[in-house]
């Protein structure tokens, strides 16, 4: 209300001073409001200036509107506190944001028979940290917002008695210390009777969205045969019905000004339905096929991106803008999938627009770096917000090989196959050659290699594509030199071939940059057979007493006779790091699939007699 009050204000000031002409006033008026606006916005609180950029959990910055660092939050940094606050942090936390210095968190504890949720902040200064707010597990988490110097958090329950709450935290910053006020919406959300209020985008609180479009979308789900919805504008004025979105089988995904952004589970190209509040048309936005996905979005201009397999592995990704008030379709940029990586979309992960600027995460040299778009150039301008270090490029190069088998007898593809290979650096070693010959693939082809050997089995093939053909991924994710003596590369392997998932698998392999051979466990490890299983055992049993929800076994006896029968100074699932070694069980062996690999640490002392690694003819 201040704004527009000192506005109307500098207008009449403005018109009654310059004597302007008729035709001239509405650009003076239009001219004094864009000056007076831009000087308020530069006195507003600097929470409102505020962003978090966050992408895999362990590096997050907090940046102006010009994607200057305000502050950085490392896992690592606050790993000490995450564990003082009895936090599960064995992998990793993903933090919900850091703003004006005090990064928040929220998880649930299944400590107790009936779990709750503990919302956290932390001073990243003095790493002092308090429970702001609990909930018991029957709520879920639909936002967690910092706006206007307040956090909010939604929450809404989705069994039959539906039901939904705003909470609002006024914060002393100095104190640490939170304190509820009333909540504007919580007040619209008690005259909904069970329907429920949808944020204007991801991230957004109620309040956010409401003050922002200027009204909230409201909506009610009617459950038969096939669920429908049905959805209202809400305004100060009351409750009013999208004519043309009553019991239709559109979800929404969000909404500006003058937009509602909604999609269907039908059509499998459809990117967005955009739909004009004011006149009730709907501009839709299709792409190739289901990979294809928005972004993001503004009023009535949606980005989106279009996915596209130059080989099996290799994909491109090509960035879209739309405006749906032109039909205007510009394509802004495509990026390429680059081995070593991963499986990283550069250009399309991390994507924020920020004071009208597009920031992406994109990759430069070895480095996974915050990076903003200069459409002028079509160029990536790179940050100084490094998020990641890709370790095969410090030590060399990646290559790969792409092939798809086809049957000779039905042109059926039966199997793909993607394949990575690290290539040392020749000054790392005089024996690099060498080593890169045993890291080298015995039989790398490209492209469609057609086979007689599944010839038998056509009428499988012609069956489900998901089923019939098999996927098989091997990259490299991590290369290290331990000692200035020892290459490591390490890969992971996914093998597809149907059913709900596939099955992971990871290797290590070792070498000797001083003579170039290839080493095992037995190279380091002069103990028996059995006193192997033995150490390996009593770790797995250690961390069962921890944790033994992770494992099939009912008992720390169980798990350590079934990890005494798995391992194996054959084995090649080990790792190498510079004090000790950690030995892993894939998924099955010792627990179920949602539990991944189950680790367990070998300090050098005890597998080896030493503090380091050595081999054992020295």
């Amino acid at each position: 209300m201040k704004k527009h009050i000192v506005i109307l204000l500098c207008i009449s000031l403005a018109v009654a001073v310059c004597g302007c002409k008729k035709e001239d006033i509405g650009t003076t008026i239009s001219n004094v409001k864009e000056s007076v606006e831009e000087t308020i916005s530069s006195d507003e609180t600097t929470s409102e200036q505020q962003y978090y950029l966050d992408c895999d959990g362990e590096i997050g910055y907090t940046v102006d509107v010009a994607c200057n660092e305000i502050g950085k939050y490392t896992y690592k940094d606050y790993e000490d506190v995450f564990k003082e606050m009895g936090v599960d942090s064995e992998y990793g936390v993903s933090i919900d944001g850091m703003y004006d210095g005090i990064i928040y968190y929220y998880t649930t504890d299944y400590s107790e028979d009936t779990s709750k949720i503990n919302f956290y902040a932390i001073d990243a200064a003095s790493k002092k940290w308090v429970k702001f707010y609990s909930i018991s597990g029957e709520w879920a988490v639909s936002g967690l917002d910092y706006y206007n110097g307040k956090v909010y958090v939604d929450i809404r329950t989705y069994e039959d008695d539906s039901r939904q709450e705003e909470h609002v935290f006024n914060v002393d910053k100095n104190s640490l210390t939170f304190t509820e006020e009333d909540s504007e919406i919580n007040e619209i959300l008690k005259g909904l009777n069970g329907k429920q209020i949808s944020p204007a985008k991801m991230g957004y609180c109620l309040q956010r969205s409401y003050d922002e479009m200027g009204y909230l979308v409201v909506e009610q789900a009617i459950e038969g045969e096939e669920t429908k919805w049905s959805y209202s504008k809400y305004t100060a004025d009351g409750i009013s019905e999208f004519k043309d979105l009553q019991k239709c089988r559109k979800y929404i995904c969000g909404y500006s000004q003058n937009y509602l952004y909604m999609n269907n589970f039908e059509d499998d190209t459809l990117i967005l339905d955009c739909y004009n509040i004011e006149n009730g048309t709907i501009h839709e936005i299709h792409g190739e096929d289901s990979r294809d996905s928005y972004i993001t979005y503004e009023d009535g201009v949606v980005y989106y991106y279009a996915t596209n397999e130059k080989q099996y592995g290799m994909n491109e990704y090509s960035v879209y803008r739309h405006d749906c008030r032109t039909d205007r379709n510009e394509k802004l940029y495509t990026t390429s999938h680059i081995p070593g990586t991963g499986n990283a979309r550069f250009g399309v992960d991390g994507f924020r627009l920020i004071g009208g600027q597009i920031y992406v995460l994109q990759f430069f040299g070895n480095e996974e770096k915050w990076a903003r778009f200069d459409e002028a150039s079509k160029t990536f301008e790179e940050l100084d917000l490094p998020v990641k270090e890709y370790t095969p490029f410090k030590y060399g190069t990646i290559n790969y090989y792409s092939n798809a088998e086809i049957c000779s007898a039905c042109s059926a593809t039966v199997s793909k196959n993607y394949v990575e290979n690290f290539v040392l650096d020749s000054k790392y070693s005089a024996h690099a050659d060498e080593i890169n010959k045993l890291l080298a693939p015995g039989n790398p082809e490209n492209g469609e290699i057609v086979t007689d050997a599944y010839a038998d089995d056509c009428e499988w093939h012609n069956g489900d594509e998901n089923s019939s053909c098999e996927t098989v991924d091997v990259s490299i994710y991590d290369v290290k030199i331990i000692d200035d003596r020892f290459l490591e590369v390490c890969e992971s392997d996914y093998v597809y071939g149907g059913g709900a998932h596939g099955n992971p698998d990871r290797s290590e392999r070792i070498f000797d940059l001083t003579t170039g051979e290839e080493l095992g466990i037995t190279d380091f490890y002069s103990g028996t057979e059995e006193a192997f299983k033995t150490l390996v055992a009593e770790k797995v049993k250690e961390d069962y007493q921890k944790d033994p929800e992770k494992y099939f076994a009912g008992s720390a006896d169980e798990a350590y006779s079934e990890a005494y029968e798995s391992a194996s100074t054959e084995s090649s699932t080990i790792m190498w790091e510079q004090d000790h070694a950690v030995y892993y069980f894939a998924p099955y062996i010792l627990g179920p699939f949602a539990s991944g690999f189950i680790e367990v640490a070998l300090p050098y002392t005890e597998l080896l007699g030493t503090n380091h690694l050595t081999r054992i003819a020295e």
